[in-house]
C-alpha cells in the first residue's frame, strides 16, 4: 500500500503514513489526503485504496421536526373550556385544566411547539373528563332523588 499525507485539524501537512495506518492517526473520511501520482487534495473517503480502511462518516441524524408549518397558528388552548369546567363541573380537573391552558401560548412562543399541542391536547382531554364526571355525578344524583320519593 501506499504512503499518504494527509492535514490535520490545522491544516497541518503530516506524513508520510502507510495507508492501513492513516485512521490511527484520526484520518477520516473528510480528511484531506495526497500520495504521488494523484493531481490534488482528496477526501480520504473518495480515494478507492482507502475504501476499506477509512470508516465511513456517521449517518446524519434528522429528528423530526417540531416546528410549525408556514402560516401555522398555535393551538386553541381550550381556557375558556377550561374556566367553565371549574366553575360548573369539577373543580380539582377545572383548575388542572386551566394550568395546562395557560402554558399553550408560553410554549409556542418560546418555539416548544410540540409541548404547546401537547399542552393544549391535555387541556382539552381534562375539560371532557370533567365534563363526563358531573354527567355521572347528575345521573347518579338523579337516581338517588328518585328512589329517595318512594
Amino acid at each position: 500500500m501506499k504512503t499518504y499525507y494527509y492535514l490535520n485539524g490545522r491544516n497541518e501537512q503530516q506524513g508520510p503514513v502507510p495507508g492501513e495506518s492513516l485512521p490511527n492517526y484520526g484520518v477520516k473520511s473528510d480528511t484531506l489526503v495526497w500520495t504521488a501520482g494523484m493531481a490534488q487534495w482528496t477526501p480520504a473517503g473518495k480515494v478507492e485504496e482507502l475504501a476499506g480502511i477509512i470508516p465511513p462518516p456517521p449517518p446524519i441524524d434528522h429528528p423530526e421536526p417540531s416546528g410549525p408549518t408556514a402560516g401555522e397558528l398555535p393551538p386553541d388552548n381550550h381556557l375558556v373550556w377550561a374556566i367553565l369546567c371549574t366553575v360548573l363541573c369539577c373543580l380539582p380537573l377545572g383548575i388542572a385544566a386551566i394550568v395546562y391552558s395557560a402554558r399553550v401560548e408560553t410554549l409556542w412562543n418560546q418555539g416548544k411547539h410540540a409541548e404547546a399541542r401537547k399542552a393544549a391536547s391535555t387541556a382539552e382531554t381534562l375539560c371532557y373528563v370533567s365534563l363526563a364526571l358531573f354527567t355521572l355525578m347528575f345521573i347518579i344524583g338523579f337516581f338517588i332523588a328518585m328512589i329517595g320519593e318512594y
